[in-house]
């Protein structure tokens, strides 16, 4: 009888096949067969750990997303390398820790990396043959997160970096209804264009999307638009970065789904399950176009929040975790991490080793057969983790540097150190001090009452982290852009 395992490697071992039959593509090129994977990159914006019902949330109703977790598997130990939009995104998309070239905060950057110092994934995907869109939020890159243009740094404009198709919003955020009279207005006392913008290959450049109706809701519309994309190309591999703004602030959910939820008391609370909603509802019909075209199959889906939860801000929780979006301690940087390609990577399985968002990168390259990944990216191939096919940790250390926030996990040991931090929404754990080594396996919480005391591992993780922070020093002069 052949055990799942063996299964599993026969499956794994006829898929690369098939990819070698059709020509794997490489950082060189090649062209792409109709049977070669699709990538799908859902990011969601400002989600609380704890705010899927898949991650536990008994008052954030998610149907549509505990479907897509059921299906892959579901990280418990997912990390982004920023607790903030813009550099949290920079990463994900360069696959480099955004340290690297000095990208610290939403506006102390210098953009992305010049393409001949680093392509990023949809310039590699462009390469292998595959078409690509990018749908929401890009915040990566803006001179300014305020005025009257669209107005990026040189060389970081979604069109001028591999995607084909971009359907973007004004900046890090906007108003969920922006062509409303109550948009509009939001939106202009903030000194940003309410219309949304668009540019595909054959446009010289960007044209405002100012005639959409005024009930145009952002999150339906993101997810309308994501559905004919995957239809229009059901006959081609192609990626898709649907980046939507939800539940980042001005929550300003539909009133049907505010309503749906009139029993949790705290406005917040109620504003953000009813914003999920819609997110929910949009993935949902995101996954159906998938179905229905017969593309799920060919499909690898990643699911991940940006960064922790501001649970001051959108009543989002990180629970069990203490911190939150703009700190270091887990509940700012560990996140919602969702993985799902039926028929490659099994279902309903939960993973608890440690992994990044730098991971995206290499994991989606390799699904296409690339396995020469240049160096520069640090993140790991999952797919033998996600398969099951490998054990144990993919990554020894994490490490971030975020304005002046700065960690290091190795293992289950973290060291955290500078910044305050707060108790997660429910108070789970007090007010942290300002430097914290803590052991992980024993206590998840990183609760200050209970720091790791053995000095000889404390030497040791402050000494990993030391070098890293070093490696960053010399990586800046090489890697930073520089603009007149």
């Amino acid at each position: 009888m052949m055990t799942n395992r063996n299964h599993r490697s026969l499956r794994s071992a006829t898929f690369a096949l098939c990819l070698a039959a059709i020509g794997a593509p490489s950082a060189v090129g090649g062209e792409a067969g109709p049977s070669r994977p699709n990538i799908l990159i859902i990011l969601v914006d400002d989600l609380g750990y704890a705010d899927l019902s898949c991650q536990g949330s008994r008052d954030v109703k998610t149907p549509q997303i505990d479907r897509l977790a059921a299906s892959g598997v579901r990280c418990t130990a997912g990390y982004v390398t920023a607790p903030q939009c813009s550099p949290s995104r920079a990463g994900l998309l360069t696959g480099m820790n955004q340290s690297r070239f000095g990208y610290r905060d939403n506006s102390s950057h210098r953009g992305l990396p010049a393409r001949a110092v680093v392509e990023i994934l949809p310039e590699q995907m462009q390469k292998a043959g595959l078409t690509s869109a990018v749908m929401g939020k890009w915040h990566v890159g803006d001179k300014a997160d305020k005025g009257p243009g669209w107005d990026y740094l040189p060389g970081s404009a979604p069109w001028d970096r591999g995607f084909e198709l971009c359907v973007l919003l004004s900046y890090g955020m906007s108003h969920y209804q922006p062509y409303s009279v109550a948009g509009k207005k939001w939106m202009t006392e903030r000194d940003r264009p309410f219309w949304l913008v668009e540019k595909t290959r054959a446009d010289n450049a960007p044209r405002p999307l100012n005639d959409l109706p005024a009930d145009t809701d952002l999150t339906e519309y993101f997810s309308t638009r994501a559905g004919e994309f995957i239809r229009e190309n059901r006959r081609r591999p192609w990626l898709l970065y649907l980046s939507y703004n939800a539940p980042h602030t001005p929550m300003s959910p539909r009133a049907a789904d505010l309503a749906a939820h009139a029993e949790i008391k705290d406005p917040l609370r109620q504003k953000l399950a009813a914003v999920m909603t819609g997110v929910d509802r949009g993935v949902g019909r995101v996954i159906a176009a998938l179905d229905e075209t017969g593309q799920r199959e060919r499909t690898l889906v990643w699911f991940i929040s940006d960064n922790g939860g501001p649970t001051h801000a959108n009543g989002s929780r990180n629970d069990p975790f203490p911190g939150h979006k703009g700190d270091t301690w887990e509940g700012g940087i560990r996140v919602p991490f969702l993985v799902s390609w039926p028929g490659t990577i099994p279902a309903g399985r939960t993973f608890d080793a440690m992994i990044s968002s730098l991971d995206v990168l290499p994991t989606s390259l390799a699904a296409l057969g690339e396995k020469n990944i240049a160096p520069i990216h640090e993140g790991k191939n999952l797919l033998p983790w996600l398969t099951g096919e490998a054990a144990g940790e993919a990554h020894d250390a994490l490490f971030w540097h975020w304005r002046n926030r700065i960690a290091a996990r190795v293992g289950s040991l973290k060291e955290n150190r500078n910044g305050p931090a707060e108790g997660s929404q429910n108070n789970v754990a007090p007010k942290l001090p300002h430097h914290l080594f803590v052991d992980l396996a024993a206590n998840p919480t990183e609760n200050p009452a209970q720091p790791l005391t053995d000095k000889a591992k404390q030497a040791e993780m402050a000494s990993r982290l030391d070098n890293w922070l070093m490696k960053l020093e010399s990586d800046a002069p090489r890697l930073t852009p520089r603009h007149p």
